[in-house]
């Protein structure tokens, strides 16, 4: 393949994930708190397992790849800011859950709003068609950079 395309496709990517991370950002701050990156998807992660039993370190370290280390670090300065608290498991007193706490909750509702907002912007004018296609498209860049990555 052209290498200058596959330079170009990558650099739209890129310019579409900094354009989705700087709206959420602002969002961030418009709500007070300063979160970015790795604290959003470890919040969004926590949203996700609060209506199930809660998420644990575990979960999460398991879930993006990054080291306890790192984890620890996102969820004591989740916690620092008031966002998520933990509680004791009740089957294991060893095990704690992670809960969104209400102003967790609110940061996390602003930021879903973002997404819808930065979503339908993103393709507006675009048919049902077009969509579908980029989709797929996106699909299958990604599932080649999963089986790329299990491949190394």
């Amino acid at each position: 393949m052209n290498k200058q395309i596959s330079d170009d496709i990558f650099e739209a990517i890129a310019a579409l994930n900094h354009q989705i991370r700087a709206r959420h950002h602002q969002a961030s701050r418009d709500q007070g708190a300063a979160i970015a990156g790795m604290e959003f998807k470890a919040l969004r992660y926590i949203a996700s397992q609060t209506s199930h039993q809660g998420a644990t370190q575990k979960d999460l370290v398991e879930r993006s790849g990054r080291d306890k280390g790192q984890i620890a670090r996102v969820i004591g300065n989740l916690k620092k800011q008031g966002l998520v608290h933990a509680i004791a498991d009740e089957q294991d007193k060893r095990i704690s859950r992670l809960i969104l706490t209400t102003a967790g909750q609110q940061l996390y509702a602003s930021f879903k709003q973002v997404n819808n907002e930065v979503a339908e912007q993103a393709i507006s004018g675009l048919t049902l068609a077009e969509c579908q296609t980029l989709l797929g498209l996106l699909s299958k860049v990604n599932n080649n950079l999963a089986t790329s990555k299990n491949q190394d």
